[in-house]
């Protein structure tokens, strides 16, 4: 018969190994569930890249996922609409200019509506999460549509390409909440 120390010590050593094989399971679950959001996105690697950046991607579940998603997604859109309106400041050209505004009411449009789907989500509130989510795909269609119609202001094609692609895994994901 075992002395009750060896009888901690094979208990403590069954829930290690029963916690490393859980977390491993995890961290495998979490790694399928990315690769299935982003095959559904136009750049998957661009969107693996992403979400494995964040550390609590590892673990995250489709909620969780769209959590990360939609925080990078409005800080690139909050961060976009601070370089358009530091360019508005400097621009001396009047068609610059136009395209200028025009996107900076575009991404003030996708500032809100990103605001409203990340508190819709902590709600569970998927289909309002879906609609914010696909007011701000658009706003930054629209951008990308007026930047071509240019002349496009230095460095906005870039940034309002950044903006898609965020807001594509977005989608992808809040696609997948929706209809699950």
């Amino acid at each position: 018969m075992a002395s009750p120390p060896s009888n901690f010590l094979l208990f403590v050593l069954f829930l290690f190994f029963h916690c490393s094989f859980s977390m491993a399971m995890t961290a495998n679950d979490a790694s399928q569930l990315i690769n299935q959001v982003c095959s559904r996105t136009q750049n998957p690697d661009f969107c693996v890249q992403t979400l494995t950046s964040d550390p609590g991607a590892n673990t995250a579940d489709l909620k969780g996922l769209d959590h990360i998603s939609l925080s990078l997604t409005l800080d690139t859109a909050t961060e976009t609409k601070r370089f358009i309106q530091e360019s508005l400041e400097k621009v001396t050209d009047t068609g610059v200019k136009q395209v200028l505004d025009h996107c900076n009411i575009n991404y003030a449009g996708s500032v809100y509506a990103l605001g409203l789907a990340v508190t819709s989500l902590e709600g569970n509130l998927y289909n309002e999460v879906n609609v914010y989510t696909h007011v701000a795909l658009e706003n930054a269609n629209d951008c990308n549509r007026v930047i071509k119609q240019g002349p496009p202001p230095p460095g906005l094609q870039d940034k309002n390409t950044e903006m898609l692609q965020f807001t594509d895994i977005s989608v992808a994901i809040v696609d997948l909440l929706t209809n699950s």
